[in-house]
């Protein structure tokens, strides 16, 4: 064989290739080479999914992925301000390479060496296109076993959705947020909208802004009320949950009103 020839043959094999999608470059290399494991399986679990679109505070949405009756997969995502999860329109994997549309996007990533899938997420509605990294909070398995991860007693993988006014009533304690003086007396009233997992100890987790593009023309960004608001729900602890006997998760949101003319400057209301 002409050795020239062999070696373009073979560096065409081992080389990775480039792939663009909306923009965004990532690379995606062959499944042997990065020892990933081809088969859809390893997408069944729950994921949270990190979006980035330019010039908006990143925002991280909950996707669970299972196998339907038919064997395809099938998934539901929770997209604020929708109530509750979802179902997506299709969810599909082909070699390395992850496509989920969820009706009003699409996120396409590649399954990378540390598990992780990364890759563009379009926003149908806004024509906007940014980056996504998807990261695995709970395996085929713990999902099976009604874990998170972590021994916090779930009875299942996905949390059911309770609106505001019916979480607020398990609540045990729920510190308002606290802020300095300067930005009490000195800025502008706003409103910071949150969505968050009660686990069923209690304890919360998962913690979005939900509107982070709005806080009514982006003053509660502005006067830096989003981070204060999302340590309270940090510490807010509620009574246990069940559904059928069982001690369970939920998904649920509240809204923080910040103002000079609000008492304590902030309130909370469950909606």
């Amino acid at each position: 064989m002409n050795p020239y020839l062999f070696v373009v043959l073979l560096s065409i094999v081992v080389v990775p290739f480039s792939r663009s999608v909306a923009g965004v470059s990532f690379s995606a290399l062959a499944v042997d080479a990065q020892n990933v494991d081809a088969s859809d399986q390893i997408l069944i679990g729950d994921w949270q999914v990190r979006m980035i679109f330019p010039g908006v505070v990143p925002v991280t949405y909950p996707v669970n992925v299972r196998r339907g009756t038919s064997g395809q997969l099938e998934a539901t995502i929770w997209v604020p301000p929708a109530p509750g999860p979802f179902p997506v329109k299709s969810i599909t994997m082909h070699g390395s390479q992850v496509n989920l549309d969820w009706g009003g996007g699409k996120l396409i990533g590649t399954v990378q060496a540390d598990g992780k899938i990364r890759g563009t997420v379009e926003d149908t509605a806004t024509g906007k296109s940014g980056t996504a990294e998807w990261t695995q909070v709970a395996s085929a398995a713990q999902v099976a076993a009604g874990s998170n991860g972590t021994d916090t007693g779930e009875s299942s993988g996905t949390p059911v959705h309770l609106s505001g006014a019916a979480s607020s009533k398990l609540i045990a304690s729920a510190p308002l947020p606290v802020t300095s003086l300067w930005a009490k007396y000195v800025r502008q009233p706003s409103i910071v909208r949150l969505a968050f997992t009660v686990r069923a100890d209690g304890t919360t987790t998962d913690i979005v802004d939900v509107d982070p593009a709005s806080h009514l023309s982006g003053s509660a960004a502005a006067n830096g009320l989003v981070s204060p608001s999302i340590d309270a729900v940090k510490s807010w602890r509620y009574k246990p949950y069940s559904v059928n006997g069982k001690l369970t998760a939920f998904r649920t949101t509240v809204q923080f009103k910040w103002g000079t003319d609000i008492p304590n400057f902030v309130v909370a209301v469950y909606q």
